[in-house]
């Protein structure tokens, strides 16, 4: 498949060149002279005759007329008939809706990553090999403007010396196309729909007998339905975009960065034993117990700090909430033992660690 870069947009000047190397380079037409057998020049017609009798002298004699034979090409018209909208009949308003996808593909770095993102989730490893089909595959797509159909009009003029001249460069126009009169030109990848109009105007000098140099003249009418893309050289938005389809939805929620430190709350009834029940943890840095219950004067307390470097207090729970006097023996880095001297009453104490 031929590789056609898109990033060239197909403008009016495409459409000109593409006719013009047509006639010039795949007609290639010739035609017998007093020099012998030689290609026939092709010239496009353009008002800036001074420029064009200084930088083409080849064209024409020491008196400036045209060196004959000779094909002139000049475009007479541009028609955007509704009639000939080409493949897209439908009127789209301009905007995002103004485009059609071109290409589709998997980014499978993106896919892979959602992928190791959702198995190491759920099962906290990554793994290659996974029996579930993942669901958020991300698609990367191309788009690009619909493109705009318009009708141009060519007019080839063919001017000769003789008769014969003339009916050599004229038959290619006729046969070339077999029975139609429907042909193709191409200009950086894009191609665009031709018609050789059936009639051949002529307009030979030859009925006149004055002194103007005898001449015959023909004119040959083309119609191209041509596709532009854009607005040309004053196209503000990109012609092709890039973009990804979404695989996951996330709503995001407001947090409370700075908030009162609240006294912890002691519930009424709680779990007696030997072992005190936590009430509220600080991050790891305030530790809140209730102690008591049971025969024991000893309560044995896991606060999970993995230091022995904190501060400890004991403190009734009721009353005028005073500290005590116990005993604290450190049976490792993550429990204590503290001793009260004699049971108490199961929630009656509040035992607090700081580490």
């Amino acid at each position: 498949m031929e590789n056609i870069d898109l990033t060239k947009i197909s403008s009016i000047e495409d459409v000109d060149f593409a006719i013009y190397d047509w006639l010039d380079k795949e007609l290639n037409l010739s035609c017998n002279t007093k020099d012998g057998f030689k290609k026939t020049p092709v010239v496009w017609v353009t008002p800036e005759r001074a420029y064009q009798v200084k930088q083409n002298k080849e064209f024409r004699d020491s008196s400036g007329t045209l060196n004959v034979p000779l094909m002139t090409i000049e475009r007479t018209n541009i028609v955007k008939d509704v009639k000939n909208n080409g493949t897209y009949f439908t009127n789209l308003p301009s905007g995002e809706n103004n485009r059609h996808i071109i290409s589709k593909r998997i980014n499978q770095k993106k896919t892979s990553e959602f992928a190791n993102a959702d198995y190491k989730k759920q099962y906290g490893i990554v793994q290659f090999a996974r029996p579930k089909k993942n669901q958020k595959i991300v698609y990367e797509f191309k788009s690009m403007l619909l493109p705009v159909y318009a009708t141009f009009t060519y007019s080839i003029n063919i001017f000769t010396l003789y008769q014969q001249q003339m009916n050599e460069l004229v038959q290619p126009f006729l046969s070339k196309t077999g029975s139609t009169r429907y042909f193709i030109v191409e200009r950086d990848g894009y191609k665009y729909e031709c018609f050789i109009e059936g009639n051949i105007e002529t307009k030979n000098n030859i009925n006149d007998m004055g002194l103007e140099e005898r001449r015959y003249i023909s004119t040959i009418t083309l119609k191209v339905l041509a596709n532009l893309i854009s607005d040309g050289a004053n196209q503000e938005d990109s012609v092709i975009k890039t973009f990804e389809n979404a695989v996951e939805l996330k709503i995001p929620r407001e947090n409370v960065i700075i908030e009162e430190k609240k006294q912890p709350k002691i519930p009424q009834q709680i779990l007696g034993g030997s072992f005190a029940q936590q009430v509220s943890s600080n991050v790891a840095i305030k530790k809140i117990f209730l102690i008591g219950g049971g025969d024991s004067q000893n309560y044995s307390v896991r606060h999970g700090l993995n230091t022995r470097d904190m501060y400890v207090s004991v403190r009734e729970a009721t009353g005028d909430l005073a500290q005590v006097t116990v005993g604290i023996t450190y049976d490792s880095l993550d429990q204590i033992t503290v001793d009260m001297g004699e049971p108490v009453a199961s929630g009656s104490h509040v035992l607090t660690i700081i580490g």
